[in-house]
């Protein structure tokens, strides 16, 4: 099922609701889940089954531990909570629909897949916490990184395995050697993934420095400047590495420069008006640049997706 948000369950106040559900706010309840389809429930809540709204991940035969939030003239908003009524956050709430018993990596890997959009499934939660667990310490990744490089190497059918997520590691942030590097963006730009955050990604080597494109048409589609983005990364003696995000939408171009330190920004933005005065002179009149302090590991740290908080757009397989 699809679900957008989680948030609440909300029943829809009716006059006859009203002699049927007569709650107050802050009051707990229990209610089973006897059917939903896309954000419809069926919930039985003592007697009597109520149809309610769902913006909560929940499935079929559940025994949710609700929390009324708040009655209004028209809806009840309610809570799912834990048996002690405390709050659940969104990947607990994730994890229990999937009957996965959560802890700390299974929160991470669950709130990493949703900000990535990747389709989410009991075998794929239990897989990349495996991966986290046999892996993660010996790379010294963050749980981010490493679900992303293994989701991608999945989408291409190589297997995860510790050789290969470092190899590819090293490529996305530039530490290979460049015969090696020539053929990782061979096979990088040949390869249909639209894996991490819905986004293709395409590379090329200019002496030490790398350009990128990231763009949500498929490789064989004509590219549409509303839907993608170039980075460039630059590696300078004087300000270390430079990352150059370009957005052209509307016939407006936006740069953003991320700078390693502060003194790496102070050199930029003295230079900043050159800039701008050579890309005025390439054609682009209406522009914005702006700097900041952003210390960037690879092109990866550029996929956009929601907060992690933010439990929205998730194919949830239950």
């Amino acid at each position: 099922m699809e679900i957008n948000q989680i948030k609440n369950i909300i029943i829809n106040r009716s006059e006859s609701m009203k002699s049927i559900l007569n709650v107050k706010a802050g009051q707990l309840l229990w209610a089973n889940v006897l059917s939903v389809k896309g954000n419809d429930l069926s919930l039985k809540i003592g007697s009597h089954v109520i149809e309610a709204k769902a913006q909560a991940y929940v499935k079929e035969g559940q025994l949710l531990r609700l929390l009324i939030e708040g009655v209004k003239t028209q809806e009840i908003r309610l809570k799912i909570v834990n048996e002690d009524s405390s709050v659940l956050k969104p990947e607990q709430s994730i994890a229990k629909a999937m009957g996965i018993k959560t802890n700390e990596i299974i929160e991470e890997v669950i709130k990493q897949m949703v900000r990535l959009r990747l389709p989410l499934s009991r075998e794929t939660v239990l897989e990349f916490t495996k991966l986290q667990g046999n892996i993660i310490q010996k790379m010294n990744l963050k749980p981010s990184r490493l679900i992303q490089l293994a989701a991608w190497l999945r989408s291409v059918n190589i297997e995860s395995d510790l050789e290969n997520l470092l190899k590819l590691n090293n490529f996305f942030k530039g530490q290979l050697d460049k015969k090696e590097e020539t053929l990782f963006f061979q096979f990088l730009n040949t390869r249909e993934t639209l894996v991490l955050g819905n986004y293709n990604i395409y590379g090329w080597p200019i002496l030490e420095n790398h350009i990128y494109l990231m763009t949500q048409n498929h490789k064989k589609a004509k590219i549409s400047p509303e839907q993608c983005f170039l980075v460039v990364k630059i590696t300078s003696k004087a300000v270390g590495d430079l990352w150059f995000k370009m957005d052209y939408k509307n016939l407006f171009l936006k740069v953003s420069i991320s700078c390693a330190s502060d003194i790496s920004e102070e050199i930029v933005i003295s230079e900043i008006e050159t800039l701008k005065t050579a890309l005025i002179g390439a054609g682009y009149p209406d522009l914005k640049l702006s700097t900041k302090v952003e210390v960037l590991d690879s092109i990866l740290d550029f996929i956009p997706g929601p907060d992690p908080e933010d439990i929205n757009y998730v194919n949830l397989q239950v």
